[in-house]
């Protein structure tokens, strides 16, 4: 029993670590920045700009919830199905949960995937958006044609 307890703990720490890594590098960015960064040379309007920015909430990388929430389903349902299976590898109970949480993990995987496809082509429509109607340099939009 004590083993399940290492396996959960493992997934837990599997789930978690892509946010830690996201948090830590943010943080180093943040460091480096400051560092090279001399605010006396800086006017007060740019300094207030510079420390709301860095004070700011550092910013979260595309489909990191997802990732974090698929990873999680799959690794609990490998877990019960390795518990399942060091039970009794031909009982009914097992074939019959393989079967509930295979079509669970193919639903939460095309979900993840579909997702993911369903940003890239929003980004790839803003993109030739930002083609057609170029802005002005002076922040304006242009007119649209006529």
């Amino acid at each position: 029993m004590e083993s399940w307890i290492l396996v959960f703990i493992i997934i837990g720490i599997l789930v978690v670590l892509p946010w830690i890594l996201n948090i830590s590098m943010h943080y180093l960015m943040k460091r480096k920045i400051l560092k090279n960064l001399r605010l006396e040379d800086l006017p007060e309007d740019e300094r207030i700009t510079v420390v709301q920015e860095l004070l700011s909430q550092p910013p979260s990388r595309k489909g990191l919830s997802r990732y974090s929430m698929m990873l999680a389903v799959v690794l609990i349902v490998g877990a019960a199905v390795l518990y399942l299976a060091e039970k009794d590898i031909c009982s009914d109970l097992l074939k019959n949960t393989l079967g509930v949480l295979t079509g669970a993990l193919a639903t939460i995987v095309g979900f993840y995937f579909g997702g993911r496809a369903e940003e890239i082509k929003a980004e790839e429509v803003e993109k030739l958006a930002k083609e057609i109607h170029p802005e002005k340099k002076d922040g304006g939009h242009s007119p649209p044609p006529e």
